[in-house]
């Protein structure tokens, strides 16, 4: 199996293939029961290719111009990664960094050690993402759990 995933970490790695057109922002759709719509057809078009997708829920933001919905909307994009994604198979995991103590919560986006510019961690914060969720994510894939 080869996997695709979805946190700059790994997708700036020389190994991974990146597809072009995975939605920046999977919040701007909410309005059905389905998930976005884009980041639903982006993995299942790598699923289509053999690869397994381990999908990352949204963290906080709150840069000028963020929408005063953006943490209603963020929560119901999360709540239906979570539920959809490995149901419906269109990913084989999800890493839910959306649900992290220090940096998934609502208001969270402003704690410097973690965020750079209120939407975007730092390096500290990717590595805090990636060593409590995409890596052990991915280890758990790899092990078949």
């Amino acid at each position: 199996m080869r996997l695709a995933l979805d946190w700059p970490r790994f997708a700036q790695s020389r190994h991974l293939g990146v597809p072009a057109k995975v939605p920046r922002d999977p919040v701007e759709a909410v309005g059905s029961d389905e998930p976005p719509a884009a980041l639903k057809t982006a993995c299942q078009t790598l699923v289509g290719y053999g690869f397994g997708v381990i999908v990352g829920t949204v963290t906080p933001r709150s840069i000028t111009g963020t929408r005063a919905t953006f943490e209603a909307d963020r929560q119901t994009v999360n709540s239906r990664i979570r539920a959809n994604a490995v149901a419906e198979g269109w990913a084989v995991a999800v890493a839910d960094v959306g649900s992290d103590a220090l940096m998934g919560q609502a208001g969270q986006e402003t704690n410097t050690n973690y965020f750079a510019d209120l939407i975007h961690p730092t390096t500290a914060g990717y590595y805090r993402l990636a060593d409590n969720y995409f890596i052990p994510t991915l280890n758990a894939v790899l092990a078949g759990s």
